[in-house]
């Protein structure tokens, strides 16, 4: 069990990887944060592609990471 800060913002959508050993994490300021699942640690990140809160997550079997921002906008982002 972890805690992540992100800066003054919250989190607004949580998804976990098929295998488990990623979380991304969606937050209110904008950023799709991608987090070691063991650690808690950031390992990478993007922005919706309208720069939107995205407020839906979920990863595809092949590991990509699918998310709709407030505007229905997708961004599709293969960690790694």
């Amino acid at each position: 069990l972890w805690t992540v800060q992100f800066d003054d913002q919250r989190v607004t959508a949580l998804a976990f990887s098929p295998e488990g050993s990623v979380v991304a994490a969606a937050t209110n300021g904008g950023p799709v944060y991608l987090l070691d699942a063991a650690s808690g640690s950031r390992t990478s990140g993007f922005t919706t592609a309208a720069s939107g809160e995205a407020v839906s997550l979920e990863f595809a079997r092949n590991g990509t990471l699918r998310a709709i921002d407030k505007g229905g906008v997708q961004t599709q982002f293969m960690p790694g």
